[in-house]
């Protein structure tokens, strides 16, 4: 079963973040999971299911989504497979039927992030800290003009600015591709991060570290209250 993720600091009341490890599925200790997950999923979510082409993803896939359903129909006392979803112009899909609960979801390596709001949009990820990743031509691309120009990057924090980045841009709703140089991101000795940007339409935003398995990063974003 899945376990409420801790943050760094201090959350909102009203968001959560919860996590599922996939190493019961990939050992086949819950052979009928994925069967079980796959039921769950509406025809749509099924169709892009079954075109993964690795075996793990789709049983990613599976398991990722049919929990993302599970617990947002507990919290809205429906069934599971009477949930349906919205997308924004970005991708990023919402409750057709509820527009007070925001969701969000991240699935790395063993591991699957659900993050749960009831005060606004809500952004999550986790990345797996792959020990061979070139760090250094990504941050080129990641990284903003601003903290290059502070020489703010630093190879040993890079995926906690990464997940952090990923959270907040996935909290607005916006691509992230096209706005990783448009957001300045930098974690604080507190878990939380201190994020500048010049989007005059984006909402204000705050984010945090999680307190992730060994060898991953993961943060949240929500949009701030007034």
């Amino acid at each position: 079963m899945p376990a409420e993720l801790a943050a760094c600091t201090g959350l909102p009341p009203g968001i959560e973040v919860w996590q599922y490890c996939l190493a019961d599925i990939e050992t086949g200790a819950d052979a009928g999971l994925l069967a079980a997950a796959r039921a769950q999923l509406s025809s749509a979510e099924r169709v892009r299911m079954d075109a993964l082409v690795r075996p793990a993803d789709r049983r990613r896939y599976a398991l990722a989504h049919a929990l993302l359903r599970l617990l947002l129909a507990r919290r809205l006392d429906c069934p599971p497979s009477r949930l349906d979803f919205m997308v924004g112009p970005f991708g990023k899909p919402r409750l057709a039927q509820c527009d007070s609960l925001h969701f969000n979801l991240s699935h790395a390596g063993d591991y699957v992030l659900l993050a749960l709001s009831e005060q606004g949009e809500v952004g999550v990820d986790i990345e797996y800290r792959d020990p061979g990743l070139d760090v250094g031509s990504l941050a080129e691309l990641a990284w903003s003009e601003r903290e290059r120009r502070d020489g703010q990057i630093q190879p040993c924090d890079f995926f906690a600015r990464w997940t952090g980045k990923e959270a907040v841009l996935k909290a607005l709703g916006v691509g992230i591709g096209e706005h990783l140089q448009a957001l300045s991101i930098h974690p604080r000795a507190d878990g939380s991060y201190a994020i500048a940007h010049d989007q005059a339409g984006w909402a204000e935003v705050q984010a945090c570290q999680l307190v992730s398995p060994p060898g991953y990063a993961a943060a949240v974003a929500w949009l701030s209250t007034p």
